[in-house]
C-alpha cells in the first residue's frame, strides 16, 4: 500500500492511496472518499503548471486532478508508477 498527504498547508489534507488495484482520494471536509479500480483508469498522470504540480487520473467518463506539494513528488511518482503496473497487469 502507497499513502500520500498531498496537502500539509490547507486543513482539508487531501490523502490518496493505492492498494493492490484501487486508487482511492480521502478529504479531511466530509467529503466522500471515491476511488478508481485500475481496469477503470484510462491514464494517470502528473502535471506541472507554473510551478505547481497535480496528479490527473483520468477514466474517460471522469477525470480527478488534485494539487500536491512539491516535497512529496517522489512519492507521488512512485504511486503513478505502481499505478500504472497495476495497468498494464490487468489489461493483459
Amino acid at each position: 500500500m502507497i499513502e500520500v498527504q498531498l496537502s500539509t498547508q490547507t486543513l482539508q489534507k487531501h490523502i490518496v492511496t493505492f492498494h493492490a488495484t484501487t486508487v482511492e482520494f480521502y478529504f479531511a471536509t466530509g467529503n466522500q472518499p471515491y476511488g478508481f479500480h485500475v481496469g477503470h483508469i484510462k491514464s494517470i498522470e502528473i502535471l506541472e503548471k507554473k510551478g505547481k504540480y497535480y496528479l490527473k487520473v483520468s477514466t474517460g467518463l471522469k477525470d480527478n486532478t488534485e494539487e500536491f506539494e512539491a516535497q512529496v513528488l517522489p512519492k507521488v511518482q512512485e504511486l503513478v508508477a505502481e499505478v500504472q503496473k497495476a495497468m498494464a497487469s490487468f489489461a493483459s
